[in-house]
């Protein structure tokens, strides 16, 4: 017996998907194309969270000026991955992770104790 099934219905966390890769793509394209404007407060919290300098013209590539950019954006790409692999938990939590860490970064530097810096 043939069935044939017409029920088209999307997961219940593909909107939630949406709109975590939607923040992935907002936070890289917000940190390569305005830096000069961002640097003012999240310079601090991403040398301290590093260990490393940010200097105020960083190159494309230096190390915590890549963070910024690099992992939202392989988050994204291992996101669509996981989402079209069927492993729609997977990708979720990828697509989490990246604006999770950077707000525990900014939520500790500017909101902790003070005897963590």
């Amino acid at each position: 017996m043939i069935e044939y099934t017409t029920d088209r219905r999307r997961p219940a966390h593909s909107k939630i998907l949406t709109l975590m890769v939607g923040i992935n793509v907002g936070i890289a394209l917000v940190a390569l194309s305005s830096w000069a404007v961002i640097r003012l407060t999240v310079a601090q919290p991403l040398s301290w969270a590093t260990s490393q300098i940010v200097g105020e013209n960083p190159d494309f590539l230096d190390y915590p000026f890549v963070l910024l950019w690099a992992l939202p954006i392989l988050a994204v790409l291992v996101a669509r991955g996981a989402a079209k692999w069927g492993a729609r938990e997977m990708a979720l939590g990828t697509a989490v992770l990246p604006p999770l860490l950077f707000a525990t970064v900014m939520i500790t530097f500017y909101y902790g104790p003070s005897a963590w810096r």
